[in-house]
């Protein structure tokens, strides 16, 4: 057996924000279910178009930035950095952006990353909420973020509050597809 292989150790997951090196931390059984489901949806509507869905592959995005978002949608294969027939990672801006957000990574998600990917151009950002079953949508317009779109599919009743009626939105659809491409909220978070 080859001594080599028992010694590599896989290297830390870190992302570069505005210079500084940031850890990683690990995802969980939750997150990664909810990526798994996002990344079946879109790579089944994607398929034979021009548009690819990833996710754990590093976008640099200028040498202070370098992230790894939870899931991208990427319509422009000259981004990609290839050497020797490999991929290895995207250099520019993806098409759409998700970030799934936990205790530790929610200041980033909703602060930093969201302002420096509304900087670069990314057409739509999303971050999920688990806990919440919630979805802030940010649409680019005019080289802004518009106001975030809130879906969300908690119950509802007549008893429920005007605010809790106002955010039930238990479909999304995303910018870059129109109404050809409608996710259903429970097929996000279906976690069993």
């Amino acid at each position: 057996m080859d001594n080599t292989a028992k010694k590599y150790v896989e290297p830390p997951r870190t992302e570069k924000i505005n210079g500084q090196i940031v850890a990683q931390a690990s995802a969980t059984y939750g997150h990664n279910n909810i990526v798994n489901n996002l990344s079946h949806i879109f790579s089944g509507f994607l398929r034979g178009k021009r548009c690819k869905v990833n996710t754990d592959v590093d976008v640099v995005l200028d040498e202070e930035n370098t992230f790894r978002p939870d899931l991208f949608i990427l319509c422009d294969p000259n981004k990609i950095l290839k050497r020797d027939g490999e991929w290895l990672r995207v250099i520019g801006t993806p098409d759409l952006i998700v970030e799934v957000v936990s205790v530790s990574t929610m200041k980033k998600d909703i602060g930093i990353k969201k302002d420096i990917y509304e900087k670069y151009g990314v057409q739509e950002y999303w971050i999920v909420f688990p806990m919440e079953r919630t979805i802030l949508v940010y649409l680019l317009n005019d080289d802004k973020f518009d106001e975030a779109v809130t879906y969300n599919n908690n119950y509802v009743d007549e008893y429920s509050s005007p605010e809790d009626i106002a955010v039930y939105k238990p479909i999304i659809t995303t910018s870059l597809y129109g109404d050809d491409l409608q996710i259903k909220l429970d097929d996000i978070f279906d976690l069993e």
